[in-house]
């Protein structure tokens, strides 16, 4: 097991050296650079602001050193890397393999960066997995004064908090299923980030947090979500119109087991899908009523009661009307109606909730 940033440079060095077909797409002086000071100095200003006056981390542990909050943030996104291509693997038993490891949190098999000359796919993957850890760094080493705040202040209790989850990234213990999904849906997006065209991230963290909070959380489930994570990446600055596109129409009152067939977009695996389907709804309320009705949304979303689904809300308010088993939608006329009987049947449950 690797436990110094030290061994895991000559590791990742060592790889790329054997591995010559990309190897002048990431290039090996850079990475040497990166993790000389670059990347260390990340971890150097998470432990330099915990002994701050006045920050409080949701885990005072203060036996962390530099090396290990290194390894521990690594660990978590090699685990996710992995998860996330399982489906791209060709080889059954190496499939099987990479299932095992990450099922029995096997790191001596996530960490191995041997070069394999016959095995062409894993050290496709492995590649791949390296890409996307020097992306993330990247974008960590281009925040000030400490966490980026790629997330809007407003969504922060919510959904998304971004130093609480730097920290837990940081902690030796693994991630439970939520905190596992956000993050991998999180690091995705910024390691693509450019700031001229990625704006939409506060929807995208908030999709997949209701949609995972809102599914059964099982190992299959949770594999089938990252990988769909992974694969709606091009998506991710019009997740709300990959929605209505794909998920809205409803033509088929079968739709439950037939929402994905014909799609030529990634499919949403591995979620509830009553839940897509009212994530698809918000959406459409979103760009259709752009301001009013994503305030009202997201306000309900944030009671704790509802953990993000609003179906009855919705459908007390008139926006969803089921007839034969479809879904027919308000015309725009009606929405501001429909919003304002959301917002009178929202206030009620506030005071059922308060007594």
């Amino acid at each position: 097991m690797i436990k110094t940033i030290e061994n895991l440079k000559t590791n990742v060095l060592n790889f790329l050296k054997q591995y010559h077909q990309e190897y002048t797409i990431l290039n090996a002086e850079a990475i040497r650079i990166n993790f000389e000071s670059p990347w260390p100095n990340i971890f150097t200003k998470y432990i330099d602001k915990k002994n701050e006056s006045g920050y409080e981390p949701s885990n005072n542990n203060n036996t962390l050193d530099i090396d290990t909050c290194f390894i521990n943030f690594t660990t978590k996104l090699l685990i996710n890397s992995y998860s996330s291509c399982i489906y791209d693997v060709k080889d059954n038993s190496l499939k099987q393999n990479i299932i095992n490891s990450i099922k029995d949190n096997s790191l001596d098999f996530i960490y191995n960066l041997n070069f394999d000359k016959n095995n062409t796919n894993l050290n496709n993957i492995k590649f791949k997995n390296l890409l996307f850890i020097s992306n993330v760094l990247n974008r960590f080493t281009e925040t000030h004064p400490f966490i980026y705040n790629y997330i809007s202040k407003k969504y922060v209790s919510s959904y998304f908090n971004e130093s609480s989850y730097f920290e837990k990234a940081c902690q030796t213990s693994l991630f439970n299923g939520i905190d596992q999904i956000l993050f991998h849906a999180y690091t995705s997006y910024i390691s693509f980030y450019n700031e001229e065209n990625d704006n939409d991230i506060d929807n995208w963290m908030r999709i997949f947090h209701n949609l995972w909070v809102n599914s059964e959380q099982n190992f299959d489930n949770k594999i089938l979500a990252l990988n769909t994570i992974t694969k709606l990446l091009p998506y991710r600055n019009n997740i709300l119109g990959y929605l209505t596109e794909n998920y809205l129409n409803d033509e088929d009152e079968n739709w439950l087991t037939s929402q994905t067939d014909g799609l030529s977009t990634p499919q949403l695996l591995g979620f509830n899908p009553f839940q897509i389907r009212e994530e698809a709804i918000k959406a459409w309320l979103f760009l259709e009523s752009p301001g009013s009705w994503q305030s009202a949304v997201e306000e309900a979303e944030g009671q704790d009661s509802l953990e993000g689904t609003l179906a009855s809300v919705l459908e007390f308010s008139g926006v969803v009307e089921r007839r034969d088993s479809k879904l027919n939608l308000l015309s725009n006329n009606n929405l501001l109606e429909s919003l304002d009987v959301f917002k009178s049947y929202l206030e009620k449950l506030k005071v059922k909730n308060l007594n």
